[in-house]
């Protein structure tokens, strides 16, 4: 919410018996005002009565007692009429040895206080005595006297360019004055027939300032200076001197408003529409001595008025245009602006987005000082007409650089500017059409007397497009990791010599194109032929890889036991020409030579294991396995109980394997036996190691199985360093620890009489990390209260002798109690006597 303050002044003209008062009101330019919804206006008066002679509007002709001028002037309406249309003081002819002034009796205004009066300048080069000034130093000095006239101090000075100055010298700076060279004095800043704030007749309130405050204090209106006779006139009228005498803030007047509120000179008003208030003062006896004008607060509607464009254009997609809120009225100031375009002021430019033609909205929100708001919008219309909308283009022949290029431009407003560049950014050419170019990407840019377009065309080469030759779109390889050669053959229209580029590496016209793995793939293979021209076209070969030949299953007969009596058969397809057949153990599969082979299909009477087959025809070979199961093998199985901890660590085996009567067990600590049951072993070991264990089927041994586990030992004992059995060869910790206990020794007597000997009481321990003291008085009063740590106890950290008030302890016998803390958290506790000695 906004607060306003409105005041009126009200100069109450009475004589000291308060018996006749002659009453003048004056209400300042606040006085009507427009404030926004909610908001607050305090309206306030300045009310006093003063004596008479403080005042005077120059209607009787005759000044006040006191009151005196110098100076010709007339008391009438020579010139325009005043406020009131009575007459007024009018400084009639002036002169450079006798400039008009008018001076006032002395006053007490030790309180403070307002000085009002309506002046008026008149214009300058009218006709006398109506004539106005032109120099700087003929307007008009506002003044004060405290010492009975002999010393005059300016507090106002009234230019006659309209402005007003603390003093007449307030601008003068480096010999000059409001931009105007020396002399000042024979200068004139004025133009004739120049109006300003002060060339029509207004009412003025000046404060009395701080220096002018006392009990015998005159003003005057002075002119400093004038050009002559009938020269620089000016008038003044209505000259109050608003201010009581001591005691300062006793009340003379009594003020009652309109509204109801009652002795008072200010209230806060909320309206809830356009109200108006009059003030109404009395004096102390309650008689009615005047009241003010009518004081208007209207309330604002935010139904402000301004002028905004529906639409602007430009024609270039890059150009910009301004576009501006104007003619804003009914609206309370200040207003701010919120535009789409980031703008924050009443104009913003509204740009093209490089599109044409296009239509673009922009928006903007209006605010006034309420807060109300206006939203409104505005059309950009881009609109160029310069267009390039296709080229005939004649392609290059062969290498001569024979292509051209011809642009049709349409909409072209004045000349038209052509620049043609090529991919580098070289500019080849200002004429259309482009003529003498070889095949390539060109750039134009076209310029009439309003904007310019771009756009790029390709010139391309018969050369290339007239090329004719074979190249194989399909070819076939059956096994993988096979090869097949693809060519570029019978060239025509090319300029040679032709150069090549396959995906393959190979830069000549055919190439070896590759199978992978894979039996069934598609691989897509590339190749790019260059004419001598240097113009390229690209191809592509795909390999196809079809392998027929397939082994569609193995199968076999499991073999009893540890018997040579299985088999195994393959079954295969797709074959293409002589077949030759080969099956293999896995020794001879892994090292050719080490094992059987037969080239013979079903393989009969042979033993479990793993079996390979190979089928090979004419083009391609394929490979397959297959594991000829045994029924009833040996199974070697056992268990260890434990199998890690630590050194001479006894360890149980139990042997849990099947179809087997034979063992031999190798313990992997330097023991080993053969049995032939299946009972538990037991064994200590000082040092890991690996336990084998062989599971024969039979006593001949020809059949078995075998299986291994890891036994696991380790030193093991006090890993704690701070332990007294600590074990730095241990990597396991037993929980075998122990620890030293706290010691603890305590003196019986200290001197703390400052001379760096037994001045500190502190206790010596072992093997102790936390020590807590508490030391008495013997009337149980705590003198020292500490839990130190091991760093204190070690720095010899203890009680200076002093009472907890930092006064000295008296002498004589103290009770201590602590308790120390191990180092694994062991405690120990004591207590006893102390004697503390001064001398």
């Amino acid at each position: 919410m906004k607060n306003y303050i409105l005041i009126a002044f009200l100069i109450v003209f009475s004589k000291v018996s308060y018996s006749q008062n002659i009453c003048v009101v004056d209400v300042t330019s606040f006085t009507d005002t427009t404030i926004c919804p909610g908001d607050s206006a305090m309206v306030s008066v300045f009310a006093n009565l003063v004596d008479s002679n403080q005042v005077f509007d120059f209607n009787s002709g005759t000044l006040p007692s006191g009151w005196n001028t110098t100076g010709t002037f007339n008391v009438s309406s020579p010139c325009e009429p005043s406020l009131d249309n009575t007459p007024y003081y009018w400084a009639y002819t002036a002169g450079t040895s006798n400039t008009p002034q008018i001076v006032t009796d002395s006053f007490d205004v030790s309180c403070g206080g307002i000085i009002t009066f309506d002046m008026d300048f008149a214009v300058q080069s009218q006709s006398a005595p109506c004539e106005g000034m032109e120099v700087w130093d003929e307007g008009v000095e506002l003044q004060y006297s405290i010492d009975g006239g002999v010393t005059w101090i300016t507090f106002q000075y009234y230019a006659p360019d309209g402005n007003a100055w603390p003093d007449m010298n307030y601008m003068q700076t480096n010999g000059t004055w409001l931009g105007v060279p020396a002399p000042w004095s024979t200068t004139t800043y004025v133009p004739g027939g120049t109006t300003n704030a002060f060339t029509s007749w207004a009412s003025y309130q000046v404060p009395i300032p701080p220096g002018a405050m006392g009990p015998n204090t005159m003003f005057r209106w002075n002119q400093p200076n004038s050009s002559g006779s009938n020269n620089d006139n000016w008038g003044l009228d209505n000259i109050a001197i608003n201010s009581s005498p001591a005691p300062c803030g006793a009340s003379n007047s009594i003020v009652n408003w309109s509204n109801g509120a009652l002795d008072t000179t200010s209230f806060f008003a909320v309206p809830n529409g356009d109200t108006t208030f009059v003030a109404y003062v009395y004096d102390t006896l309650g008689n009615l001595q005047c009241q003010s004008d009518t004081i208007s607060i209207n309330l604002f509607d935010g139904n402000f008025n301004y002028t905004l464009p529906n639409t602007a254009g430009v024609y270039c997609p890059d150009d910009s245009a301004l576009v501006e809120v104007t003619n804003v009225t009914n609206a309370l100031l200040p207003m701010s602006y919120n535009w789409s375009t980031g703008s924050t002021t009443s104009s913003s430019y509204i740009s093209a987005n490089g599109i044409a033609p296009d239509t673009i909205t922009y928006y903007v929100d209006i605010t006034d000082g309420c807060g109300f708001t206006v939203t409104d919008s505005v059309d950009l219309l881009v609109q160029q007409f310069l267009n390039i909308p296709g080229f005939n283009v004649t392609d290059q022949v062969n290498c001569t650089p024979n292509g051209a290029a011809q642009a049709n431009v349409t909409g072209a407003i004045g000349a038209i500017n052509y620049t043609w560049t090529d991919t580098a950014g070289n500019v080849i050419s200002t004429s259309n059409p482009l003529t003498g170019v070889s095949t390539g990407w060109y750039y134009l840019d076209v310029t009439d007397n309003v904007c310019n377009t771009s756009d790029s065309v390709f010139i391309d080469s018969l050369s290339i497009d007239n090329l004719g030759y074979d190249l194989a779109d399909t070819l076939t390889v059956f096994c993988p990791f096979d090869s097949i050669y693809a060519e570029v053959t019978n060239l025509t229209n090319a300029a040679t010599p032709m150069t090549y580029s396959w995906s393959t590496g190979d830069t000549v016209a055919g190439s070896f194109l590759h199978a992978g793995a894979n039996k069934h793939d598609t691989i897509l293979y590339f190749v790019d032929f260059t004419d001598a021209c240097g113009f390229t076209r690209s191809d592509t070969v795909v390999l196809v890889v079809n392998q027929l030949l397939t082994i569609d299953s193995l199968v076999m007969t499991p073999t009893t036991s540890c018997q040579g009596d299985g088999s195994a058969e393959a079954f295969y397809s797709g074959t293409n020409g002589t077949v030759n057949l080969q099956w293999e153990t896995q020794p001879n599969w892994i090292t050719p030579g080490d094992g059987d082979s037969v080239d013979f299909n079903p393989w009969l009477m042979i033993g479990s294991g793993w079996h390979y087959f190979t089928v090979t025809d004419d083009v391609c070979q394929e490979s397959d396995s297959i594991l000829v199961e045994m029924l009833d093998p040996p199974v070697a199985s056992f268990t260890a109980s434990p199998s890690d901890g630590c050194v001479g660590m006894d360890v149980t085996f139990t042997n849990n394997s099947q179809n087997t009567t034979q063992f031999y067990w190798d313990f992997g600590n330097g023991n080993d036996t053969l049995v032939n049951n299946m009972n538990s072993m037991s064994q200590t070991y000082w040092n890991s190691g690996q336990v084998m264990l062989i599971a024969y089927l039979d006593a001949t041994q020809t059949c078995s199985d075998t299986t291994y586990l890891d036994i696991s030992v380790v030193t093991c004992g006090c890993t704690d360093p701070l332990a007294d059995n600590y074990n730095p060869l241990a990597v396991v910790d037993d929980g075998s620890c122990f620890y030293p206990t706290p010691e603890v020794i305590a003196p019986n007597v200290f001197t703390p009489n400052g001379d760096n000997n037994n001045d500190i009481y502190f206790f010596e321990t072992i093997n102790t990390v936390e020590f807590e003291l508490l030391i008495m008085n013997r009337w149980g009063n705590v003198m020292y209260d500490v839990t130190l740590d091991a760093i204190d106890l070690q720095n010899n950290v203890g009680w200076n002798g002093t009472a907890p008030s930092g006064n000295d302890a008296k002498e004589g016998t103290y009770f201590y109690k602590y308790t120390a803390t191990g180092i694994n958290g062991d405690q120990v506790s004591g207590e006893g006597f102390l004697q503390l000695v001064r001398d």
